[in-house]
């Protein structure tokens, strides 16, 4: 493993940095890469229209020695940008066709960047086997203009329904 991301030292404040100074973590067969991109949101991961599969596979794996066929987990964590629909109690999410309207609620956009990502992403990485989704984050009242909290609390939800979906199919 390599104790620096592809794209410059990792922090060790971030899992990255923390997993790459632990001595718990195995480092001969666990390489962590970030193919985290500033303001590639949730839609630029449904495809590789925006190029962040393209950065990632071209920048981001190659100088840890890393191919596609290597690739089993991914961590991912995304966001809308601007949310500002927020659910009802009686919203029904359904599928719309891309582009999503604005109109749409937030929460209902990401459960369906969330599933067009995980189909497009086993393009990408045949090998996958586990993906990681996280939710997102409290933005603080610094940016409640932009992020309101209801919007973290409700892409929790999406988690929720998301599997669930998985579960069930």
């Amino acid at each position: 493993m390599s104790s620096r991301a592809a794209n410059g030292p990792c922090n060790l404040g971030t899992f990255l940095g923390q997993a790459a100074a632990s001595p718990q973590v195995n480092h001969t067969t666990l390489v962590l890469v970030d193919c985290a991109q500033g303001q590639h949101l949730a839609v630029s991961w449904i495809d590789n229209s925006d190029g962040s599969y393209t950065t990632c596979l071209n920048q981001r794996l190659p100088p840890l020695g890393i191919t596609t066929q290597q690739v089993e987990v991914v961590l991912w964590k995304d966001a809308a940008r601007y949310p500002s629909v927020s659910l009802t109690s009686s919203t029904v999410c359904q599928s719309q066709p891309l582009p999503i309207p604005l109109s749409n609620p937030d929460a209902c956009t990401y459960e369906q960047y969330l599933g067009l990502m995980a189909r497009f992403l086993k393009s990408v990485f045949p090998n996958v086997k586990q993906l990681f989704v996280h939710s997102r984050t409290y933005g603080g009242y610094a940016t409640i203009a932009l992020t309101p909290e209801r919007f973290a609390y409700e892409y929790g939800f999406v988690i929720k329904w998301f599997f669930g979906t998985q579960i069930m199919s």
